[in-house]
């Protein structure tokens, strides 16, 4: 937290992938501390952070809102992971710029994935209504 206080204008993405919001790392899903990441990004920079499980995590809902309130770009996306214990698991993107559920379909031809693809990238950001009815 305090190294990125120290940086403006730095880097290009921020990938935060944190322990579970409790004891210190709390602050690590704080207003404060995502406005501290915003400023370290450049002009076009993007922010990806894991938000927990949208239905156990008592800090999903406000870790969403604090994103929201820094960066003009904001939408939170879902993975299933069967080793969490809630299946679903959020992160939530951040952008200075990008509209980030859209993708360009080209840039997939070079790559050799198992499991992502631009239909799993686009369904990652529909949002189940019971899901949505937290968020809101």
């Amino acid at each position: 937290m305090q190294y990125i206080k120290k940086l403006s204008n730095h880097y290009d993405i921020v990938i935060i992938d944190c322990t579970d919001p409790s004891g210190p790392s709390l602050e690590l899903f704080s207003k404060e501390f995502y406005q501290d990441v915003f400023d370290a990004l450049k002009a076009d920079g993007i922010l990806v952070s894991q938000t927990g499980s949208p239905i156990f995590s008592p800090h999903f809902r406000q870790a969403l809102k604090n994103l929201q309130e820094v960066f003009p770009r904001t939408r939170p996306y879902l993975t299933c992971d069967p080793t969490y214990f809630a299946g679903y698991w959020s992160f939530t993107i951040g952008s200075k710029e990008y509209g980030l559920e859209n993708i360009i379909n080209d840039r997939f031809s070079s790559l050799n994935t198992l499991f992502y693809t631009p239909e799993v990238h686009k369904a990652a950001f529909v949002i189940p209504r019971y899901i949505q009815n937290i968020i809101d």
